[in-house]
């Protein structure tokens, strides 16, 4: 939220037109050209000529603590966190709008932990979700057993579920005068349906590794573990590492490669008997970028191969997966999220119990979009007041649509779903 909000105060004014620096020096007391002239530096990466103008406007008009604000976030952008926690000291001692105390207090968090050579950052997330075929039941009535037409059990099952998931991070500063660091990282997930059972799982995730700057250049090696169990039984682990990269090739756009690898082992379970007839290492390898189109919506797109070994070759596969998401800030801490996933998958051979003549091909495809929204923005349209400590929860509502096509039609299925998470975000 603290970079979303960030995007936000950078954000062009109503005043469309480019403003050169003459101009200032020939209206030396018009504020709010000098506040605009600001705004468009911070805009175009110029956050020192930015902060020299918000200055020069501070001593003229103190009182303007929407443009102290905006000097504070550009402090803390130039990484002057004593200087951005003076100016946000001064702040919170003024009588403010809800959701200028909120930036406040979050940038003063945020400054204050920047110089840490040790800091943490986590977030706990609850609530709701509906799928309405959550038992991916398939669309065709007949399909294939051991090579023979049969009936298929395509009853689709709607349920509801609790869902939650937390994150804690840990990042430690090297001394190499790069912004060089260490981490770890670990995830959990909860998802627990109301009456499909089988698809109740709970899943967990540790990584560790560390971010390198060199010139434009950011490089992160990673090892990582995770494992998942589903409906009670233990049913997945995996086990790899790989590297990510990052080139910043201007202030807007960011290019990123990766490349993982990692050893799958499954297990069998009440409702699955395959356990390591799965078994065998994937790796997947993939570009992209992420464009910042204006200070409001940034776009990312990125591609990459699968390739997946088993012991049983029905199993293995070769694969593409494809992303596009738009991230568009709206005002008031609210966002909307759009995020398009294709995958094509070509299995190795063909599985016995099902066709043993062709070997499954599938073509996937998840949509979704989200809205979120902090809750101390409803409460201050209701004409009301929270608590920072609850102000800054954010409570998000998505829907997504999940489909498959299979040239073996006992996996094609499609499914839509709704949900809805209360996010809580901290850090120490």
């Amino acid at each position: 939220m603290a970079v979303v909000t960030a995007i936000l105060a950078l954000a062009p004014s109503a005043r469309a037109e480019e403003i050169a620096y003459s101009q200032i020096l020939a209206n030396p007391d018009d504020l709010k050209l000098t506040y605009d002239y600001a705004r468009q530096e911070a805009r175009r990466g110029r956050l020192q000529r930015a902060a020299s103008s918000l200055e020069r406007l501070l001593l003229l008009e103190p009182e303007w603590d929407s443009a102290r604000l905006f000097y504070a976030i550009v402090l803390y952008r130039l990484d002057d966190a004593p200087g951005a926690i003076r100016e946000l000291e001064i702040l919170r001692l003024r009588e403010l709008t809800v959701s200028q105390r909120m930036e406040v207090e979050r940038y003063l968090a945020l400054a204050k932990r920047r110089n840490a050579t040790t800091r943490g950052y986590g977030s706990v997330s609850l609530g709701a979700r509906y799928d309405t075929n959550r038992n991916l039941a398939p669309d065709a009535e007949f399909g294939v057993v051991e090579g023979f037409e049969v009936p298929l059990d395509n009853q689709k099952r709607d349920d509801g579920a609790f869902v939650s998931q937390g994150s804690l991070r840990l990042e430690h500063s090297l001394e190499t005068g790069q912004g060089d660091f260490l981490f770890a990282q670990a995830d959990g997930w909860l998802n627990e349906q109301f009456n499909v059972n089988e698809q109740d799982f709970l899943a967990g995730r540790a990584e560790v590794g560390g971010t390198f700057y060199s010139g434009d250049f950011a490089i992160t090696p990673f090892g990582f573990y995770s494992t998942l169990a589903m409906d009670g039984d233990h049913y997945l682990d995996r086990y790899g590492g790989g590297l990510r990269l990052g080139y910043t090739l201007s202030q807007d756009v960011t290019l990123t490669a990766h490349g993982v690898g990692f050893y799958e082992d499954y297990h069998k379970t009440s409702t699955s008997s395959v356990g390591s007839a799965r078994d065998g290492g994937l790796f997947e390898g993939g570009a992209g970028f992420e464009w910042r189109l204006d200070p409001y919506s940034t776009v990312t797109l990125a591609a990459a191969y699968l390739g997946k070994d088993a012991r049983d070759d029905s199993f293995a596969y070769d694969g593409v997966r494809a992303y596009l998401s738009d991230l568009t800030l709206i005002g008031e801490g609210q966002y909307v999220l759009g995020e398009l996933t294709v995958w094509g998958i070509f299995y190795d051979a063909p599985d016995p119990r099902y066709d043993p003549t062709r070997s499954r091909e599938d073509f996937r495809l998840k949509a979704r979009i989200a809205y979120g929204v902090p809750l101390g923005t409803v409460a201050n349209w209701a004409g009301g007041e929270l608590p920072y400590a609850l102000s800054d929860i954010t409570f998000q509502v998505a829907g997504a649509y999940f489909y498959q096509d299979s040239n073996i039609a006992n996996f094609d299925f499609d499914d839509f779903s709704v949900e809805g998470l209360l996010t809580k975000r901290f850090g120490f």
